[in-house]
């Protein structure tokens, strides 16, 4: 995007300093104040899905409902699976939304990630 353009352009362009550029300082407390504010809705809606009873099964067994019977074996999902379930079946997300919560996932890019790794985003 060409904020990121911007962002790099800007921090390349200081290499060889110590210092940073107001504009890396702003942009970079901009990202760590989203990131607080990400967790915090998440611990909200974390809370909420106790309340309500779902278990973590449950959950990986629709997450992974795309992969028939061996739906979340072992507490694993399938990147495609889960990309196909949020993308195409449940429009809830873009593909490249869904991509991205993924990378965050599965950094590894393994054909299968663990469900606590994906929770950490949920």
């Amino acid at each position: 995007s060409p904020a990121n353009e911007t962002l790099k352009r800007l921090a390349l362009g200081r290499a060889g300093s110590n210092e940073a550029s107001p504009e890396v300082v702003r942009r970079f407390g901009q990202l760590l104040e989203a990131e607080v504010e990400s967790q915090r809705r998440l611990k909200f809606h974390r809370k909420a899905l106790r309340d309500l009873g779902v278990s973590q099964d449950g959950v990986i067994r629709f997450l992974d409902s795309e992969q028939g019977l061996c739906a979340g074996m072992g507490g694993l999902l399938s990147p495609a699976g889960v990309s196909a379930l949020l993308s195409d079946r449940l429009q809830a997300l873009s593909r490249s939304q869904s991509d991205a919560l993924l990378r965050r996932a599965n950094v590894s890019g393994a054909s299968f990630f663990s469900f606590e790794e994906l929770s950490k985003h949920l």
